[in-house]
């Protein structure tokens, strides 16, 4: 599906993702296709690295969601989308109305 990724900053990037997917999964291989855009949602190059080797610190890295009323809803990282019922959920409401869902998308790097 077509979805809209944005970073923190405002930044709007438009991908084919796969519900099938975990969130993890989605943006690994939004780096290894497009790595300068990327870029753009990773706190540091130590943040990069962690995902690319599988780890995250989800607490201060977000995956999330926009509802249409403009909340927001929190993605699992190491759940397919598909298996995220609220997430499952909204983008059938969002399909079900033609828009394109977007993803707020932030990466940041564990802390040692």
């Amino acid at each position: 599906m077509k979805a809209m990724i944005e970073t923190v900053t405002g930044m709007t990037m438009t991908r084919e993702i796969n519900i099938s997917d975990t969130p993890i999964h989605t943006i690994r291989a939004f780096y290894q296709e497009d790595a300068t855009a990327a870029s753009q949602i990773f706190s540091s190059e130590r943040a990069i690295g962690q995902l690319m080797d599988g780890h995250i610190d989800e607490d201060r890295s977000a995956f999330e969601l926009i509802t249409i009323e403009g909340d927001s809803i929190r993605a699992d990282w190491k759940i397919p989308l598909c298996n995220q019922p609220a997430i499952k959920e909204e983008l059938a409401r969002i399909e079900a109305e033609g828009r394109t869902p977007t993803f707020v998308v932030s990466v940041s790097a564990l802390v040692a």
